[in-house]
């Protein structure tokens, strides 16, 4: 989740409060970085819940992402379907009340263990306002679904429906996301559903692109059976490959970094 205010605040009597002295006066928790006019804070961390504190009436940016659906696992020659993306919700000048706010970040599903499951269903990205003993859901942002097999395994629905194989796909929510696609046998696994639109034949839906860090980035897009398929064909090819691909959605976590970091080493060792 990222939460982006202004820098500078305009207080009773119009005065206007420089910004060195608000940047971190408003509002305090997760991840504070600049961008121009504006304090941007994020909270990855899908662990364990973080705490927004807002000490005073704020008009805000806000983006909140649930977790992708993981993918399905392929067999006897057939590729498997695509995780359906996360529910994205981005709202523009939003009046965010004083108070403290936990924060829980959806993790994305874990991708299937075997050809007769489907893929984990992403975790849900809520924001909560706690008053004391009484708490109220600000924003819910619900996971993608899985990817399913070739054959066993249907793929799951979600925000956005997962892609399966053998023509097999699940719709997604009604107002959060669309439908994966139903893959074609042993030619392709078919993609997960994006927030903007359904996936088509092996590739993930679109989702949106949102600029609230200061880098107009990709969010809510399916997961592509793409990886799996070009592997194979590249390896029938015959050419060499490290490992058996990584695809990551958005910005990676800490997981995805370090896996980022071993597969660097690894087609270093390979050279």
């Amino acid at each position: 989740m990222h939460c982006r205010s202004f820098r500078s605040v305009v207080a009773a009597g119009a005065l206007c409060v420089p910004a060195a002295l608000v940047a971190d006066s408003v509002m305090e928790g997760g991840e504070a970085a600049t961008d121009g006019a504006f304090v941007v804070r994020s909270f990855t961390n899908t662990a364990e819940s973080s705490t927004l504190t807002v000490y005073e009436d704020a008009f805000v940016d806000i983006l909140v992402v649930g977790g992708g659906g993981g993918g399905g696992m392929g067999g006897n020659g057939a590729p498997a379907g695509g995780g359906g993306a996360g529910a994205v919700i981005w709202k523009k000048g939003v009046r965010l009340s004083a108070g403290t706010y936990e924060i829980a970040i959806g993790a994305g599903g874990n991708g299937a263990t075997g050809t007769s499951v489907p893929g984990g269903t992403g975790g849900v990205t809520t924001v909560v306002r706690v008053d004391g003993e009484e708490r109220t859901a600000v924003y819910e942002a619900p996971g993608g679904g899985g990817g399913g097999d070739w054959k066993w395994a249907l793929p799951t629905e979600g925000a956005c429906g997962g892609g399966g194989g053998n023509g097999n796909w699940a719709a997604g929510t009604r107002g959060l996301g669309c439908s994966g696609a139903g893959g074609s046998g042993q030619t392709y696994g078919g993609g997960g559903g994006g927030v903007s639109s359904a996936g088509q034949q092996a590739n993930g839906g679109a989702g949106i692109y949102c600029d609230i860090t200061g880098v107009n980035e990709p969010y809510g897009w399916g997961g592509g059976a793409w990886m799996e398929s070009w592997a194979e064909r590249t390896r029938n090819a015959g050419a060499k490959l490290i490992g058996d691909g990584l695809a990551i959605e958005n910005a990676p976590d800490d997981d995805g970094i370090a896996a980022c970091e071993a597969l660097g080493r690894e087609f270093a060792v390979s050279l």
